[in-house]
């Protein structure tokens, strides 16, 4: 099954930032993961997004129909 993905270091000050968005299958999305924090040093976490409810404000989307 496919999933949402984030990769995101952590930077010296404590924040972190995301570096990487995956929709892909568990096994390829750590791989992936792997690959890029062998080649960009540092201290990373891999974390599942998951989508729980979107919302749309506007009244009317396209007035024309």
């Amino acid at each position: 099954m496919i999933h949402n993905y984030e990769l995101r270091v952590f930077n010296d000050d404590g924040s972190t930032k995301t570096v990487l968005k995956l929709a892909a299958k568990p096994k390829y999305a750590k791989e992936k993961a792997k690959d890029y924090a062998n080649q960009h040093p540092g201290l990373y976490t891999l974390q599942k997004i998951e989508m729980v409810e979107a919302y749309c404000t506007e009244e009317e989307i396209d007035k024309n129909d």
